[in-house]
């Protein structure tokens, strides 16, 4: 059995490049997501992979169709980790949060 090994690298601070590495088990089980995603307008789903390390970890998707000037863009947390380009808004709705906002909704 191959294991879906799959690493996601976040932006550090803004114009950087953001990463996805993964083996064919885990980048085909992640277009395969994505497509049933797009085709039957699921909004939100979760993928399982793993890192080299073995750790095993949940991918959070999310379909977010509305408008750029949308709340659920508006309000998004940025993706940046370094501290000077990272979320500081106390109102930004996380990742978290709009899985479940969006979970909800079509559950």
């Amino acid at each position: 059995m191959e294991y879906p090994l799959l690493h996601i690298f976040s932006q550090f601070f803004y114009h950087d490049k953001a990463s996805i590495v993964g083996n064919s088990a885990a980048l085909t089980i992640l277009r395969d997501a994505l497509t049933r995603m797009l085709e039957e307008k699921i909004s939100a789903c979760e993928i399982q992979a793993m890192t080299n390390d073995g750790e095993s970890y949940a991918v959070a998707l999310i379909l977010n169709d509305n408008p750029w000037d949308h709340e659920t863009w508006n309000k998004l947390a940025v993706p940046y980790i370094d501290d000077y380009a990272s979320e500081h808004r106390e109102d930004a709705i996380s990742p978290h949060m709009l899985f479940e906002m969006f979970n909800k909704e079509q559950g």
